[in-house]
């Protein structure tokens, strides 16, 4: 009875432990099929299978005393010896139609001096098998000399000729140059012979003398010396014919000697063979690493950096030029251009640079956040151009969970936020900020959830009485640039939850930007207080907008004033819907009646609080003691500016207050000027009985720095100035300024419907009635709005004007002074929408509708082309959608049974792997796989694994998860939540029941569902391929069991001889095999072979086998010695030979030697249906696979697994050449990969 050996026993794999580990590659090349060519041939071991190597040849890798180790060795084809001839030649033939390009290193050291001869490569007529070296000396091993035949059959002789005689016609050759002189450092080409007739072997072409040495004195130098050596040969196909190259690498330069040079045309098959020679005068003479060279193969990079953090990788590390090297220096940055371009900037996001040495750096704008990709090139040493890969850097793109919060609504009575004020400082970097009690909303902060801090007040000005107050820029108003952090933002994860009542919020990453709460005369603000505010910000997956929804808290000095939606997917505005933040920013200065201060010029720019002038406006750069809210006026118990917070200075965006004209009795009532933002505020009018003369209150400034990086509240209006009735001070809240407009900040996936945005700013109070100075108005505030699918933006109408200044009365002599107009502010949307930003008009007198110099405010500015890519921020809808990948695989392949046919089969183990690469969190992450029905079930009794691993490697394993029940054939695995840039490794067990056919491949498929992040009804659930239900397609991949292999079961029919365990092992110096059979059957014995490639076995033992029996037989076997030898990784199998002596073949295991080196081997290769990738040296864990063919495009993706040897199906692929790229845990691979 003939046995065959299939089924084996697998241990289980523990998915879930992660080692560091340093991994040292080696790939052992073996024999290719018949009829292909080039094959890869190391000549580093002791034998070189499909070669017959002769004369004074031999492979120095034999791990003989003298010799190099096994894996180490060289072809030496002559000794420093005289008068020698060595050879190597292929057994195999390839078609002549073929033509190929290769490349070998070769050695030529320690001889004489000049040394010689040379070596030479030729090709014979393939249908001949026959052969004998040619002469010896100059002729290279090829030609003919007098009385010395030629190599039989012949075709072509290239020469690499250190000596000079190869290209004399001396010694009986025919034909060469220099007649009579020699031709050293020469490489030369023969034509056609068989013989040593006076017409074989013909002279055909070749150089002079080179510039460089072809032999050196540097033993077996190595890539990256001067003295290293290699040649490149090219015989292209051509018309019948072939055309031939040749070139020679001297240390890192590439010279090509014969450049397509024509020769005749070949027999219908060809064999190749080197023979290297000595005449008088002698070299040692090795070739090393005979390899195709094929075009180099660009890989894709990816790297990642913060915000405004510059990031640098190698680009070059994991790309391959086979049969020759990567010329680092040749990184091509912009491929659409001619020539080599080193540096590339995308507009907007940043510019990449590379070196000489490949190395590429990436420096992004300050303002970018998010994923950059261009394509790059690479050339090989010869020049060679590679595919085109993609360059891809993510840059600080943060996003929490999208759609997290549902679908919402915002109505009239709607307050979405939850705002906390900052009661510390928080540095740039810090993952904790400290703040108060929450002031308005009633939703507290959960981990995951996305924030917006904003710093809304940090400025310096200069506080002197003089036209330098402000920014010291002689206009009064303003402040400085330096340490101005005023509007500056961005978004972060809470990494957990925080209470209403405040503390310390924790989170996900480092701030990019530092934060303050001070006084205004804290020592660490020398002008103003600073304060900035922590908001949490809904996720919604879909937003209905309808009637007017204002109720937004207003800025107090601590909180409000800013209204943040993050909406996945479609924002809806119903008809007539406004979204109105008009007077929810910088409240006004607040009005008072004084009556007058004696010290009080009509001039001052700044003066205390009481008995004269008009309360400046709140701004960027601080709050006056007495601020206007739209209905009272705070007292906040402090002056609030340093050195006062009356009179026409503007301190930041706030409106300056007015400067009585009289001010010893405060009499001569001035307007107050509107505040700023994206324009300036108007002046304020003059004082009363001034006669349109003296000093008027200056307008708030245009926010410093604004922009998509910087937006702020509208600037308050200044107050005016009232002197009322009687000596005390009293509030006057018609003289108050005008509150400035609020911050809108919507992010959505689209939008529906009409509606409008409104950040307005407020009208000052101030009447025509009023016979006191007016104050002026409010600024328009900030609006922000980015939308993924754009075209519903032209259907919003977005607002932020300025407020009109407060009117004043005519009195009986003389005018009162009106407000000025509040400026504009800022609009920011990605698409086409109606904005207007246009200033406040100025008050008027009563009687003449005069403005009395006060001044309208100015417009604001707008843009409807920002980018989505708003720094510090989340990136809205597209950006932040997960994107989850789905896998499935089987670490056991093979099952076994109990017994025979029918009887109990072994549990299958399967691994579900789910990565979420894309930039936001999952949330109800539902995963599903279908096995075989009525035959494969959820084994409960096993154990199940549900663990998540970070982007940095670490794990945690998920609370609250759902698992399926025992039995069922769709185990599902519910209510998990998936972090962005994680994995979700789900390892469980099967019951197969004994009914399940043998040799049939089961097959299994796995999909995974996750809420909807545009949903607009919580039960919405997508799975990649599907439609969001915003529109557009989810992202990502199910597991489909027909175009995959990773998962397949098969069980093992159950054999004469059941071999139950094989395993190998080093024992010291040898190798210890062990193996068992659970029964045998005519079992004759067990043949041990050994292979030091992977591929060419021999028999080296035997072990008698027990016949038939069914007792559980142990074996071993030890090959004793064999690590001396040098080996870093021997192969070993078991040939199983029946009583008729039929046989049939295990598993190859695998014996590594090197100390502290993981072995990873790829073997047979070249392979045929299938190839085994032993990865038992790794740490256990899944390595994505792709093979890629040698332009660089993909042609299939495999899910391997570390700690195991798996086999690799090539039946799907045509015969050919491939690279195997393998990522995972932390190791980035690449190896060649020969399909026959």
């Amino acid at each position: 009875m003939k046995a065959r050996f299939t089924a084996w026993l697998t241990q289980p794999l523990n998915w879930f432990t992660y080692y560091a580990a340093l991994l040292a590659l080696l790939l052992c090349i073996g024999r290719p099929a018949q009829a292909q060519f080039p094959r890869l041939e190391t000549f580093r071991n002791a034998t070189a299978t499909g070669w017959t190597i002769g004369g004074s040849a031999y492979l120095t890798g034999n791990g003989a005393a003298g010799n190099d180790a096994v894996g180490e060795g060289y072809l030496r084809l002559t000794q420093a010896t005289t008068n020698q001839a060595g050879y190597a030649v292929d057994n195999s033939s390839f078609p002549a139609t073929q033509g190929f390009s290769i490349s070998f290193e070769y050695f030529a050291y320690g001889g004489t001096n000049p040394g010689a001869d040379g070596f030479s490569v030729f090709l014979l007529d393939g249908s001949t098998q026959n052969f004998n070296i040619g002469a010896s000396g100059g002729s290279l091993g090829y030609a003919q000399r007098t009385g010395v035949p030629g190599v039989s059959n012949g075709y072509v002789g290239i020469g690499i000729d250190e000596w000079g005689n190869y290209s004399n016609a001396s010694e009986g050759r025919n034909g060469g140059i220099n007649p009579g002189n020699l031709t050293p450092d020469a490489v030369a080409i023969r034509g056609a012979g068989n013989g040593s007739g006076a017409d074989q072997y013909p002279y055909l072409t070749g150089t002079q003398s080179l510039p460089f040495s072809l032999d050196v004195t540097t033993p077996r130098a190595q890539n990256g010396s001067a003295d290293y050596r290699r040649a490149f040969i090219d015989v292209i196909a051509s018309g019948g014919t072939y055309r031939i190259t040749i070139r020679i690498q001297h240390g890192t330069e590439v010279t090509t000697t014969v450049s397509n040079y024509v020769v005749s045309a070949p027999p219908s098959t060809l064999r190749v063979g080197f023979s290297g020679a000595t005449g008088a005068s002698t070299n040692i003479h090795e070739i090393r690493n005979l390899q195709i060279v094929l075009p180099p193969v660009a890989a894709n990079d990816q790297a990642a950096t913060l915000l405004d953090t510059n990031v640098s990788f190698d680009v070059v590390g994991n790309d391959q030029a086979p049969g020759s090297s990567i010329d680092a220096a040749s990184v091509d940055l912009n491929p659409s251009l001619s020539g080599i371009q080193s540096t590339y900037t995308v507009a907007g996001e940043g510019t990449f640079t590379v070196n000489t040495a490949g190395i590429v750096t990436f420096d992004p704008t300050p303002t970018f956040a998010g994923v950059v990709r261009i394509p790059y090139r690479v050339n090989s040493i010869l020049n060679s151009t590679s595919n085109l890969a993609n360059l891809t850097v993510r840059v600080a793109t943060t996003c929490a969970t999208p759609g997290k919060d549902g679908p919402g609504t915002l109505t009239a009575t709607s307050v979405p936020n939850t705002y906390f004020p900052g009661t510390g400082s928080a540095a740039t970097g810090s993952t904790t900020v400290t703040v108060g009690a929450a002031e308005t909303g009633t939703t507290p902060i959960s981990a995951g959830d996305l924030v917006l801090l904003m710093q809304m007040q940090g400025a310096t000005i200069t506080p002197a009485n003089d036209v330098s107050y402000g920014a010291n820029n002689a206009t009064g108003t303003g402040n400085s640039t330096t340490d101005f952090t005023a509007g500056q933002y961005e978004y972060g994860i809470a990494a957990t939850d925080l209470p209403l009542t405040g503390g310390t919020l924790q989170l996900v990453n480092g701030l990019t930007r530092s934060y303050q709460n001070l006084a205004y005369d804290d020592a660490g603000t020398a002008t103003g207080q600073r304060r900035f505010q922590v908001i949490r910000v809904p996720q919604f997956s879909d937003l209905d907008v309808s009637g007017t929804a204002a109720a937004t808290p207003a800025w107090n000095g601590s909180t409000g004033g800013v209204l943040a939606l993050d909406v996945s997917g479609l924002t809806s505005f119903a008809t007539g819907a406004v979204v109105d933040l008009t007077a929810k920013g910088f409240r006004g200065g607040g009005g008072r009646a004084t009556p007058g201060n004696t010290g009080a010029q009509n001039t001052d720019y700044r003066r205390g609080t009481s008995g004269a002038h008009g309360a400046k406006g709140e701004g960027t750069a601080g709050t006056p003691q007495y601020a206007y809210n739209s209905s009272a006026i705070v007292n906040s118990g402090i002056a609030g500016y340093r050195n006062g917070s009356t009179g026409r200075g503007a301190p930041g965006n706030a409106g300056g207050g007015a400067t009585d004209f009289t001010p010893v009795t405060n009499s001569g009532n001035a307007g107050g000027a509107g505040g700023g933002n994206g324009g300036a505020g108007g002046l304020g009018g003059y004082g009363f009985g001034s006669n349109s003369s003296g000093a008027r209150a200056l307008g708030g400034a245009v926010v410093a720095l604004a922009g998509t990086t910087r937006i702020t509240l509208g600037g308050g209006g200044g107050a005016g100035s009232a002197n009322g009735t009687g000596t005390g001070s009293s509030n006057f809240a018609p003289a108050s300024g005008g509150v400035g407009g609020g911050i809108l900040l919507l992010r959505t996936g689209s939008v529906s419907g009409t509606g409008t945005l409104r950040a307005n700013g407020g009208n000052a109070p101030g009447t025509a009635t009023a016979t006191e100075g007016a104050g002026g108005g409010g600024a328009g505030g900030s609006i922000v709005v980015l939308a993924n699918l754009t075209s519903g933006l032209s259907n919003l109408t977005l607002q932020a004007n300025g407020g009109t200044g407060g009117s004043a009365n005519t009195g009986a002599a003389a005018n009162y002074g009106p407000g000025g107009g509040g400026g504009g502010g800022f609009i920011y949307t990605n698409g086409t929408a109606t904005v207007s930003v246009t200033g406040g008009t100025a008050g008027r007198t009563s009687t003449s509708s005069a403005t009395f110099g006060a001044t309208n405010g100015a417009a604001g500015s707008s843009s409807t082309a920002a980018g989505r890519g708003i720094p510090y921020t989340i990136a809205g809808a597209g950006g932040c959608l997960p994107e989850l990948n789905t896998t499935l695989a089987t670490s056991t392949p093979t099952l076994t049974r109990s017994g025979g046919p029918g009887s109990r089969v072994a549990p299958a183990t399967y691994s579900l792997i789910i990565s979420n690469t894309g930039g936001g969190a999952a949330t109800g992450v539902v995963a599903s796989v279908a096995l075989p029905a009525g035959l494969f079930g959820y084994d409960a009794s096993g154990t199940t694994t549900v663990t998540i691993r970070r982007a940095d490697g670490s794990t945690f394993t998920p609370s609250g998860y759902t698992v399926p029940a025992t039995g069922t054939n769709t185990p599902t695995f519910g209510n998990i939540f998936l972090p962005s840039d994680a994995t979700l490794l789900i390892s469980f067990r099967v019951a197969v029941a004994a009914s399940a056919q043998d040799e049939v491949f089961y097959q299994a498929s796995a999909t995974v569902t996750y809420a909807d992040p545009t949903r607009d009804q919580n039960a919405d659930l997508v799975s990649p391929g599907g439609t969001y239900t915003s529109g557009g397609p989810v992202e990502g991949s199910n597991y489909a069991s027909a175009s995959n292999t990773t998962e397949d079961v098969r069980i093992a029919r159950p054999l004469p001889v059941e071999l139950a365990a094989f395993e190998a092992k080093a024992s010291g110096a040898d190798a210890l095999l062990t193996w068992i059979t659970s029964s045998e059957k005519n079992n004759a014995r067990f043949e041990i072979e050994r292979s030091l490639n992977g591929s060419a076995f021999e028999r080296i033992g035997s072990v008698q086998g027990q016949g038939t029996t069914s007792r559980r037989t142990s074996y071993r076997y030890l090959d004793g010695g064999v690590g001396k030898l040098g080996l870093q990784v021997v192969y070993y199998r078991l040939r199983q030979v029946d009583n008729d002596e039929s046989s049939s073949l295990s598993p190859v295991r695998v014996v590594a030697f090197s100390a502290g080196k993981g072995v990873v081997s790829l073997y047979p290769n070249p392979a045929p249906a299938q190839a085994t990738l032993d990865l038992t040296a790794l740490p256990a864990g899944i390595y994505q696979g792709e093979i890629l063919d040698l332009t660089g495009r993909r042609v299939q993706t495999l899910i391997l697994q570390g700690a195991i040897s798996q086999e690799l199906p090539l039946t799907s692929l045509p015969a050919g050449t491939y690279l195997l790229s393998l990522r995972g845990q932390g190791q980035n691979l690449m190896l060649p990969l020969v399909h026959n």
